[in-house]
């Protein structure tokens, strides 16, 4: 049987596990690399015409009883062998942390560990017969001291050959059930929907890309602001619109491709990595508005920080 290794050890990877995600963060770091692939396919001018992620959750009954799992699936291009062996490396990350959203790699094996201690890939192409996949048990790693993960296939059903069917589905089971709880019961899992739609409103409707939990469909959040049309006259400013255009190009700046850090202006070698090999220099730009809402509110307010059209920090 092929395997991948995954490195660093099991006893590492479960430590990671322990970093403090929230759940639905979890999620996203998830649903980010299935938004990715859709971007992807835009950018290469071979748009996906109905893209959807799906994350199905397990019932009260099968958390209880051990059961249960979490699924993140969509309907994208997929992956190749290679593509999916570098993404559970720990510390690969094949995407460009400027332009993407999902960064694989550790990102993916926090969030994965932190939610169950078993965690599969399964990933096909519009034009393969089988699915391929990677099995990672931290359990059975930690038994078997190996830092070898199983390759797997599975051949696609008559129906999926005939449809065709192509995307990746990832698969967590034997679940922190204290840590899948919230995103299951109640106003815990009104929240996560909510939240989910906060944070990919934008490019759900820039993508036309459905969003699914639970089997219910997640609404897009829309701003609910004031024209910029209207406006205020005001003593020390003039004229101010209720909303207000922001497009600014800042002055390039080094920024080291490995370690994702930008630069001071005076520096040329990495202060984290001390080395100059990976640093580049990027153009930076600043875009968005400003709006006065349009209605009161003890929550909805405040600044939202967006990269890529994904909201990455609620200010």
């Amino acid at each position: 049987m092929a395997t991948v290794d995954i490195t660093p050890s099991p006893r590492v990877l479960r430590m990671l596990g322990q970093i403090d995600f929230a759940p639905w963060q979890c999620l996203a770091e998830l649903i980010d690399n299935s938004v990715d692939a859709f971007i992807d396919q835009e950018r290469e001018g071979a748009p996906n015409s109905s893209p959807i992620i799906k994350v199905l959750l397990p019932s009260d009954g099968e958390l209880k009883s051990g059961d249960g799992c979490v699924e993140v699936a969509d309907n994208g291009r997929g992956m190749t062998i290679d593509q999916m062996e570098s993404s559970v490396k720990a510390g690969y990350s094949g995407n460009d942390p400027i332009e993407k959203m999902g960064l694989f790699g550790m990102g993916f094996n926090i969030s994965t560990a932190r939610l169950g201690r078993k965690t599969e890939i399964w990933t096909t192409t519009i034009d393969a017969e089988e699915w391929v996949g990677i099995v990672i048990d931290f359990d059975e790693l930690e038994r078997s001291q190996t830092f070898q993960a199983p390759i797997n296939t599975k051949p696609k059903t008559p129906q999926e050959l005939e449809t065709p069917t192509h995307g990746t589905r990832i698969l967590i089971s034997q679940l922190e059930s204290d840590r899948i709880r919230p995103l299951i019961w109640g106003a815990g899992k009104g929240n996560t929907k909510t939240k989910l739609g906060k944070i990919y409103g934008r490019v759900m409707d820039d993508l036309g890309i459905t969003l699914r939990y639970d089997g219910a469909k997640i609404t897009p959040w829309k701003h609910c602001v004031w024209s910029k049309s209207r406006s205020v006259k005001t003593k020390d400013f003039g004229n101010v619109n209720a909303r207000i255009e922001i497009n600014e190009e800042l002055p390039a700046r080094e920024y080291c491709t490995t370690c994702w850090v930008w630069l001071n202006e005076s520096e040329k070698i990495c202060s984290a990595c001390g080395l100059r090999e990976n640093v580049i220099q990027r153009k930076r730009r600043i875009s968005g508005w400003v709006g006065v809402q349009r209605y009161f509110d003890k929550t909805h307010y405040g600044l939202d920080l967006i990269r890529n059209g994904r909201v990455i920090e609620n200010l």
